[in-house]
This record gives C-alpha cells, sequence and structure tokens, in this order.
C-alpha cells in the first residue's frame, strides 16, 4: 500500500468520497473529448456515467443518516467543494452510524478510488498522442487496442462490483435496524399491554411488511384489532372491532449513567438519538387526504422527511410546543406527549378513546425499553389519515385475509411484486418474533376485498401487506411456530435454511398462483419437497416469469448461495438481496418499460 492509500486510510471516507466524486466527473469530462473521433467511447462512455450515477445514489443514500438538512446533502452531493464536506462532525457522525461496519465501507471506496484513478492515468496517456502528428489515426489505433485489451471494460466491471458493494452495507444496515426495532416493539407491546374492557376477549396486533430507517430512527405501521365478546353469545367467533391504525417511530437511544426512571420532556423537546436533535410531535407523514394502504403512507412519509422545506406547525402543535416549554396548564395536550403508556390503567382504552377524538396524527404516548447498552423510545401516533380514508371509502375497516386467498388474482407484476414484498420481508423479520422460521403464506395477510380482481384493487390491497400476533402471550420472546430441528431437516430434507427454503416455496407459489397443496402430486413429507418435484416438472405457467424468476426460487429453496446456510452471517443476507431482491427489482422494471 503506497503512502498516499494509507494517508487515505488515517484521514477517513470523507476525503476519499469527495475524490471519487471529482474523479468520476474528470474522467466524463475525458471520454468526452474521445467522442468526436471514436464512436465507440461512446459505450464506455455511457457506462462511466452510470456508474458515477450509482455511486451518488449509494453515497446520497449512506449521508442520509449523517446530513440532517435534506437541500444541504443533495447540494454536498452535487458539489464535493460544499462547505457540508468539510465539517469536523461529519466523519464522526459516518464512524457513528457505521459502527462496525465502518472499515469495510473505507475499504470499498478506496477500492473505486484507485480503480478511477488508474483509468484517469490511462485516459491522460491517451490525451498526450493529441499533440503528435497524426493524432486522429494514432488515437483511433490506440483506443482500439484499449478496447481491445478490455482495460476500461474490466475498469468498469469493477466499478460496478465496488458500487453494488457500497449500497448492499447501506441496505443491509437498514435492514437489520428494522429488525432489531421491530422485535423490541413486540416485546414492549407484549410486556405492556393491559386492558380493562370486559368485553375484550383478545387482541392483535398487524405490523406492515413496509417500514422505514433513516436519521437514526425506524418508522413501523401497525393496527391493533381487538376481539369483542358476543354478549347476545349468537356466535362462538369473536366479533372485531373497529381497528386501531398507528404509527410507530422508533428512536434508539445509548444508555448513559443518568437515572433512566426520572420523567423527561425529552419526548417534545431533544430526545438523544444519534444523529437528530428532536422529535416531531406529530409523525413526518404527507398531509394528503387519500391514502393507499400502509406502505403508500410509509413512502409518502419518507418523502416528506427528506423534503428540504420546513415542516409545518399547525395551532394544535405550537400550543403542545408552548405547553412544554413554557409549563402552561394545557394538560390535555401535554398528555398526548408526555403519557407513559406502560404507566396507565389501560393501555388499549387510552388508545381507542384517544384515537377517536385526537387531531389526527397526534402523538399518543410512547413505551421506553431499558436495556443496555442501546435502548429504544417507542412513540405512538395517530394515524388519522388511514383510519378517515377507511370510513370515507365505505367500509368502517377491513377484513383481514391471508395473501393465499388472493392468488388467483394475480397478474404477472403483481406477482413479481408480492415475491419482492416477501423476500424483503425475510431479511427484515427473519430472526423476530413476528416472523417464523416454518412461514407460508397464509401467515401474511393483506386488507381488502378478495373478490376485487381489477388492477387498481389489487395494488391496493398489495400496499397492505402485514404480519400478525396475538397478545398478550406469557412468554414475549416465543415464536409463532417452532421449527423442527435444522440438523434433522436437513439430514431427512435436505432444508439447509427453513426461512429460504419457504420462501421458495411462497415464491413458486405465486408464480403458479396456487397454494402448494392444490398440486397434483403425491403426498410429499415436507411441502419444500413437493415444491422440488414441481421445480422439476417446471409448469409451463412459470415461463411466463422468465428462467431468472425460476432460477432464484431454486436458490431459495436449496439455499443455493456459496455463502453458508445461516441468514446472522451477513454474506448470506448479502446474496440474498443481490441474487434475489434486486433481481426482482430488475424483472419489475422490465415488465414496467414492457407494460408503458
Amino acid at each position: 500500500m503506497s503512502g498516499v492509500e494509507i494517508a487515505g486510510l488515517a484521514i477517513g471516507i470523507v476525503p476519499i468520497v469527495i475524490e471519487i466524486i471529482k474523479a468520476y466527473r474528470s474522467t466524463r469530462d475525458h471520454l468526452q473529448t474521445f467522442t468526436h473521433h471514436v464512436q465507440v467511447v461512446q459505450d464506455v462512455r455511457l457506462r462511466y456515467r452510470v456508474a458515477a450515477t450509482n455511486f451518488t445514489n449509494d453515497c446520497q443514500l449512506l449521508l442520509e443518516p449523517v446530513v440532517e438538512d435534506a437541500g444541504e446533502l443533495y447540494n454536498m452531493v452535487d458539489d464535493p467543494k460544499h462547505e457540508g464536506w468539510t465539517k469536523p462532525s461529519l466523519e464522526e457522525r459516518f464512524r457513528e452510524f457505521l459502527d462496525r461496519d465502518y472499515e469495510t465501507c473505507e475499504q470499498i471506496v478506496v477500492h473505486i478510488r484507485d480503480v478511477l484513478r488508474k483509468t484517469q492515468s490511462r485516459l491522460e496517456a491517451l490525451r498526450n498522442i493529441n499533440d503528435e502528428p497524426g493524432t486522429l489515426k494514432r488515437l483511433h489505433q490506440a483506443f482500439n487496442v484499449a478496447i481491445k485489451e478490455n482495460e476500461y471494460r474490466r475498469s468498469l466491471d469493477e466499478l460496478d462490483q465496488w458500487n453494488i458493494k457500497l449500497g448492499l452495507a447501506a441496505a443491509l444496515k437498514r435492514f437489520a435496524d428494522t429488525r432489531v426495532a421491530s422485535q423490541g416493539l413486540y416485546k414492549s407491546l407484549h410486556e405492556s399491554w393491559t386492558c380493562t374492557n370486559i368485553s375484550h376477549v383478545g387482541h392483535q396486533a398487524k405490523l406492515s411488511l413496509d417500514a422505514h430507517t433513516e436519521n437514526g430512527s425506524t418508522q413501523l405501521d401497525i393496527v391493533i384489532a381487538c376481539h369483542r365478546r358476543d354478549p347476545l353469545h349468537r356466535s362462538q367467533k369473536a366479533d372485531e372491532a373497529a381497528p386501531i391504525w398507528l404509527h410507530v417511530q422508533s428512536i434508539t437511544t445509548e444508555e448513559s449513567g443518568q437515572d433512566v426512571n426520572k420523567p423527561s420532556l425529552s419526548l417534545v423537546d431533544s430526545p438523544t438519538t444519534p444523529f437528530k436533535s428532536e422529535i416531531p410531535v406529530s409523525p413526518p407523514i404527507s398531509s394528503s387526504p387519500s391514502s393507499k394502504g400502509f406502505a403508500k403512507q410509509a413512502q409518502k412519509r419518507a418523502r416528506s422527511a427528506k423534503s428540504p422545506e420546513p415542516p409545518q406547525i399547525t395551532a394544535r402543535s405550537r400550543t403542545k410546543i408552548d405547553a412544554q416549554s413554557e409549563a402552561t396548564t394545557d394538560a390535555q395536550g401535554l398528555s398526548f406527549v408526555m403519557q407513559d403508556l406502560k404507566a396507565i390503567p389501560s393501555f388499549c382504552c387510552h388508545l381507542n378513546s384517544f384515537c377517536l377524538t385526537a387531531v389526527s396524527d397526534s402523538c399518543l404516548g410512547y413505551l421506553e425499553t431499558r436495556e443496555r447498552p442501546t435502548s429504544f423510545k417507542f412513540v405512538f401516533y395517530d394515524a388519522g389519515q388511514l383510519r378517515t380514508s377507511q370510513i370515507t371509502g365505505g367500509a368502517p375497516h377491513k377484513v383481514s385475509h391471508p395473501v393465499g386467498s388472493i392468488l388467483g388474482n394475480l397478474q404477472i407484476l403483481h406477482q413479481l411484486k408480492m415475491a419482492h414484498r416477501l423476500a424483503e420481508a425475510v431479511l427484515r423479520f427473519y430472526s423476530t418474533s413476528w416472523f417464523s422460521p416454518d412461514w407460508n403464506l397464509n401467515d401474511v395477510s393483506c386488507f381488502g376485498d378478495v373478490d376485487q380482481s381489477s388492477d387498481i384493487d389489487v395494488s391496493k390491497t398489495l400496499d397492505t401487506l402485514h404480519l400478525s400476533t396475538r397478545f398478550p402471550t406469557e412468554n414475549p420472546n416465543q415464536v409463532l411456530r417452532k421449527p423442527q430441528d435444522p440438523n434433522q431437516l436437513n439430514s431427512l430434507y435436505g432444508i439447509r435454511n427453513l426461512a429460504l427454503a419457504k420462501l421458495g416455496v411462497a415464491l413458486l407459489e405465486i408464480g403458479c398462483r396456487k397454494d402448494i397443496t392444490d398440486f397434483d402430486t403425491d403426498i410429499a413429507p415436507h411441502h419444500v419437497v413437493t415444491a422440488r418435484k414441481i421445480l422439476l416438472e417446471r409448469p409451463s405457467v412459470l415461463d411466463l416469469l422468465g428462467r431468472k424468476y425460476i432460477k432464484i426460487t431454486r436458490q431459495c429453496i436449496d439455499c443455493d448461495f456459496s455463502c453458508g446456510e445461516d441468514l446472522n452471517d451477513e454474506s448470506l443476507r448479502g446474496a440474498v438481496y443481490t441474487d434475489v431482491i434486486c433481481t426482482l427489482e430488475d424483472l419489475i422494471r422490465k415488465w414496467e418499460d414492457f407494460f408503458n
């Protein structure tokens, strides 16, 4: 390693990222000068532009958690000379955010920088030929030689690989953050839930498959369903009250020496988060009156959070802020913000009462975990827009159905999008109590009318995919179903990873648009064995989705990623992300382009 490289490693990621942004621009300008002479350069130049765009996007993803202002973030990525790059705290925030992945990320950007340095040296050598006689001929010959030797294309392949790894590191961290936050929410609900309503015989939490992690917090959407006893005993099946629609913002806090039992105003003042100075009184969601389910709301909320404009402060939220800062007598407004939901007599009654009367999206209270070294504060907001959209849509609440009930209504794009959502769900929730390793499509539910088969209706239904759990239970750490011993599954059926194998079964069911038990095959000891038999026969309906879809289905069933068989290993999670999730994203884009 050269002295320059050692120095680069010593001073951190930020200066290397700046050099890469400059190098991409310089390389682009170099290639621009050659396009007047050699047409073949166009292909190489285009690929460099794509590589530069990919790096810019990945760079922006890495910067989002450490740069609070969205406008400043955009300008920094666009301008390597922006003053934001010179802030001493930027590198430290990178270290805090990436934690033990910091060195890996640093090595990746160093590789990208080195590839660009070599490319610039080669291009500079070609430019020097411009001063010699017979410039055009020599330039043409020199560049043809370079193309034949594939030097530039090898460099481009390297850039593509390292850009993928850079984006992969950020994606896997978001999945991991969601996984930890969702398990913390599960435990908090099970440990804290109370209900004094004697008509309620049970409760169920429905967690959206969509989650968004940014700025040091994770945003989750849940619905609480309260099952009521039939007062006339006309039916053994419990009636379901109108569901409680909630947004939950998970704030990760580092435990320190302060008394964690001491009441605090930090919920509206300045909670300790890695890179945010305060938590809003209302969640960062869109104010649009319409809603397309869990996913659309979450996407709007993410876009709103990235907006460079300052948030609007309503009269209601202003009252709450004033109440906190000046200790006024607005007790009701303060109760929304300061309520520790674990300390109230009836968690259920509190949510039901305020969700029916509170201003849309107001804060309902919080739960806090006290695990060292990292603890969580879960802030609950009334998802009034979701509730209102259900009522104005003509149905006070929609019934939840297993997604297996809508398989027959799926078209090609629906199939690919459902497969993509489920593959992401495995990486988000595989080790949590929301998700059993021995899962199937009936463990994932959706809201909507299963008899509606129009493209719009099915798309809306897919936006509401969710996992469910009943609570409270005696053991908050229990899994949905206890799977067989992994060694036994491997030796008897060749199942190397049960969660991934069941993902493969789900992909097969989605591709064939029917439950695996409906196939006319011999009875097999396990659904994974049945899936292998079906793939050997290769139903013609699978051909519509293409060879890539069939390939990733087999990969999941056999855990054939050449990265071991434990999802706790980052290399296997990375392989699943690139081979399955990214492949499905590419298929979705291609089909969308085709239909458009």
